[in-house]
């Protein structure tokens, strides 16, 4: 019935069908929507009873709580037929639009639909950006108006578009949170900015300050946003956003003849589509109800209240499942609200992407679900697994256009998605409805589909090797796009080294082998090549060894289908060969001299912590909190990058909300200018754990340490792209105002023992072959074995007043000059040391009894940290040499 006054109930007005039962009303797009209710009402009517009937062919049946006022079969609980509304609120004084949603509880009770009119402002907006030069992307692009700053006018502002330039990247140079850098180029233009980093009217004060006439604000996300002001500012150029896409489009032209106009769109189209007519949305809401119901079983309508259900997910796929048309493919982009949003079926409508088995187009993993938590986000990642797995199995068992009553691949999906609901235990997370669906395979089918599933779900991040954490929190999980390791029939190896020991210590090596080929394998042979500095420990081995110089082969033999064997033997490393300690902070005594603390925001600002040190007395630590905050502490002194991997290493310990409250290392080589580098593209070992929700820094897809790292654990990060630099470091930490459910209730980060090392590791391949061919190579993961670093020592320096050196250029490339200043004359030595005290040059000059130069040769000596030495009968000085 229709529902304009919002009163949830019927006015009495039904359709009347007449004798003949014939429901054939006019239907006008561009009427008020009032004009053709009965049209509307008629639609809905039916698409729900086709969604009903179509559902209970899959088990939605009476026995499983299905909607129904009549039980039939005498099973579950009849009188709960499901009221839809038609038009809801559309006729109050401020009409309900833009929205449809489904209510209801366990059987027995009824369900309600409300279905709602969508007005022009959907469908990515309106198209007040218009493109005119150049011809290859001119036209109309979707854009949504800011809330502050002047309306976009009647009269279009026509005018080039230039790209922002704030001259610091923090977190882009065209985000404008600082002072344009390129004034002359923005006057009598329109701005092209990027979000991120700043309140959306600071962006637009420093745009107009530059002269800029009007700004387009470019979201990291396919869909232009709504932008809200801010007190205290005071922006008055007309500004809108655009899409990710869109933008990308014209921004390869701006500066180089980009002209827009920015004005008003003319009128096309209805003010108003109906959503009664897209059927997609009425399947979506319908399909809550089934996923409710079946989910715990039809007495309980409480199991998906959880932070991880997928119950967008679900109703999503039932749009998707109950439009196929014969033809499509699974690579076919199709949405879901495509009708109310006027897009074509291959639009995204009310995603942030089409649905596609194309991973091109439709890019969502399990990954992506912590940075993006809202429900219907969320969901997209399940429908887009569910999607992929549709049309596997159609692929596999061709695709039937029967949707009802068919006996294809694609009807098989629908029935285990069914029956995976029904299987699955209530408050579910991903994993429990990926088991679920597996469950039902092997249940209906004997699993003979049971690698398919797996594949199809590892390639979205639900792997083998994957984790849902809690199914009370959106944020804690753990990917794995690793298949079933007997799906894959291959011979395998996986290997593991000792991942950390002193020069001269000794190396475990563990080499496991499975074979997954249903055939028995033979003449099965591990290879190692062992790097120079590593020696076999005779006897070591659990297989006989055979060793020629620097590598070792190991006859496995014959290996059965399913069988696992482990290969273990030791290698020692060479004593003379440690990491190198360049500087190490330990934070103990004069700790506070070496670093300061910013407190950006909030006030659990970072301090010395007595108490959970992983070494000593202190660590450095700050609380997370339920509030906004962002803590900082930096280092006051910069270190130069030297050596053959110069490496950051320190350990950490950390206990924060999953994907909300975490922290990043930075560095700079400018403190002044502030621009800061976040390291986490360098990390060797302990890396990020994944994207924070934008809110926390107001930069997108910024990955950080979060969630609970259980006890200290070591990050290990090369420095080897800043050579030559001298480099501050900061730990950065961020919490935002959410109140997740498993946050933890004394949450914090600490870190201790930062140290800057040039470091040594080992880490080689290892080969497994067999007699007929086959090989297959490892690595160990995550750097192999780090052997530990060590203090070198033996050069000091005797004070004499009357005598000293510099040095310069420093950092030097093929010569260093050296001053010497002495108040005698005598015979001296000058040496050059490598950091390990290894002499690697030497000359005799004499002082002159005052001031002098002598020039080395260094062009012969590999980048890194050295010691110039000139001694005397007096006494010798030392000075630190850096080459690049």
């Amino acid at each position: 019935f229709q529902d304009r006054n919002g009163s949830n109930s019927s006015s009495g007005d039904e359709p009347d069908g007449g004798q003949d039962l014939i429901f054939d009303h006019v239907y006008t797009p561009g009427d008020d929507p009032a004009s053709y209710s009965n049209s509307a009402v008629v639609n809905l009517f039916y698409w729900v009873n086709t969604v009903h009937d179509f559902a209970q062919l899959y088990g939605f049946d009476e026995a499983a709580g299905n909607f129904q006022q009549t039980n039939y079969s005498g099973q579950g609980l009849g009188g709960d037929y499901l009221r839809a509304h038609a038009q809801d609120g559309f006729g109050l004084p401020t009409p309900n639009v833009n929205n449809a949603n489904y209510s209801g509880g366990e059987d027995g009770s009824s369900g309600q639909i409300q279905m709602f009119v969508w007005d022009d402002n959907v469908g990515g907006g309106a198209k007040y950006v218009t493109v005119t030069e150049p011809e290859s992307v001119a036209g109309g692009y979707p854009s949504v108006q800011a809330q502050f700053g002047a309306d976009v006018p009647e009269v279009p502002i026509v005018a080039e578009v230039v790209e922002f330039n704030d001259g610091i990247y923090q977190p882009y140079i065209t985000d404008a949170c600082e002072p344009s850098n390129n004034p002359s180029a923005l006057a009598g233009k329109i701005a092209l900015v990027d979000r991120g980093g700043c309140f959306f009217e600071q962006k637009t004060v420093w745009a107009q300050e530059a002269g800029a006439i009007a700004v387009i604000m470019c979201n990291f996300e396919e869909d232009p946003l709504g932008m809200a002001g801010v007190p205290d500012l005071e922006g008055t150029i007309p500004t809108v956003s655009m899409g990710a896409t869109d933008c990308a489009t014209i921004r390869v032209f701006a500066g180089n003849g980009l002209t827009v106009s920015l004005g008003q769109p003319d009128s096309n189209g209805p003010a108003f589509l109906d959503g009664d007519f897209d059927n997609g949305i009425i399947a979506h809401e319908f399909a809550h109800g089934i996923s409710n119901r079946l989910t715990g079983g039809p007495g309980s309508a409480t199991c998906l209240f959880n932070a991880e259900q997928m119950g967008e997910g679900w109703s999503d796929f039932f749009s998707l499942i109950m439009s196929v048309k014969p033809g499509e493919t699974g690579d076919t982009p199709r949405g879901v609200g495509t009708f109310v949003f006027r897009q074509d079926n291959q639009g995204r409508g009310l995603r942030r992407y089409p649905y596609t088995t194309d991973m091109s187009i439709n890019p969502l993993t399990l990954a992506d679900v912590a940075a993006n938590t809202e429900v219907h986000a969320l969901g997209e990642v399940w429908t887009a697994v569910l999607w992929d797995l549709y049309w596997a199995l159609s692929e596999q068992y061709d695709f039937d256009a029967d949707l009802m009553n068919g006996s294809g691949g694609n009807n098989l999906a629908v029935q285990l998605v069914m029956d995976g609901m029904k299987i699955q235990d209530c408050l579910p997370g991903f994993i429990e409805g990926r088991d679920g669906i597996l469950t039902a395979d092997q249940i209906l089918t004997g699993g003979v589909n049971q690698c398919l599933i797996w594949e199809v779900f590892a390639r979205r991040g639900m792997g083998f090797g994957a984790s849902q954490g809690s199914s009370l929190s959106a944020s804690d999980q753990v990917s794995s796009f690793e298949p079933l390791p007997p799906c894959v029939e291959e011979l395998k190896m996986d290997k593991t080294l000792t991942p950390l020991v002193d020069a001269g210590g000794t190396i475990e090596v563990s080499i496991d082998i499975i074979n997954h080929k249903p055939e028995t394998q033979t003449g099965v042979k591990v290879i190692d090549q062992l790097p120079e500095g590593l020696t076999y420990v005779d006897g070591s081995a659990n297989y006989s060894a055979i060793v020629d110089g620097d590598q070792l082969s190991f006859e496995i033999g014959n290996v059965i289908f399913n069988e696992e064997l482990t290969l273990t033997y030791q290698v020692e490393t060479d004593a003379s060969a440690p990491s190198i300690q360049q500087h190490f902070d330990g934070l103990e005594s004069g700790a506070v001299e070496n670093w300061a603390v910013l407190p950006v925001e909030g006030t659990n600002v970072w301090a010395l912590n007595g108490s959970s040190a992983y070494e000593g007395s202190n660590s450095f630590k700050v609380e997370s909190v339920a509030t906004e905050s962002q803590q900082i502490v930096f280092s006051l002194n910069d270190f130069p990058v030297v050596g053959s991997k110069p490496t950051l290493r320190f350990y950490h310990n950390y206990d924060t909300e999953h994907g909300q409250d975490g922290g990043v290392v930075q560095v700079t080589d400018d403190i002044d200018l502030g621009v800061w580098e976040n390291l986490g593209d360098h990390m060797l070992r302990g890396s990020y754990q994944g994207p924070l929700d934008y809110s926390t820094f107001v930069i997108p897809n910024f990955q950080a340490f979060y969630g609970e790292s259980a006890g200290y654990t070591s990050s290990y990060i090369d420095l080897s792209d800043f050579m030559g630099k001298e480099l501050y470091f900061r730990y950065n930490f961020g919490t935002s105002d959410g109140d997740g459910p498993v946050s933890p209730s004394n949450g914090f980060w600490e870190f201790d023992n930062f140290e800057l090392m040039d470091l040594v590791h080992y880490n080689w391949e290892t080969c497994l072959t067999n007699e007929a061919g086959f090989s297959v190579c490892e690595f160990a993961p995550d750097l192999g074995t780090v052997i530990e670093s060590e203090v070198v020592s033996g050069i000091e320096d005797l004070q004499d007043e009357g005598f000293d050196i510099q040095l310069y250029p420093n950092p030097a490339n093929d010569f260093v000059t050296v001053s010497l200043q002495s108040n005698f004359i005598e015979k001296a030595t000058l040496s050059i040391f490598s950091i390990d005290g290894k002499l690697m040059k030497s000359q005799t000059l004499y002082t002159n009894g005052g001031l002098q130069q002598e020039i080395v040769q260094t062009y012969d000596l590999l980048p890194g940290f050295y010691f110039v030495r000139v001694d005397t009968s007096q006494g010798h000085k030392t000075q630190k040499l850096i080459i690049q």
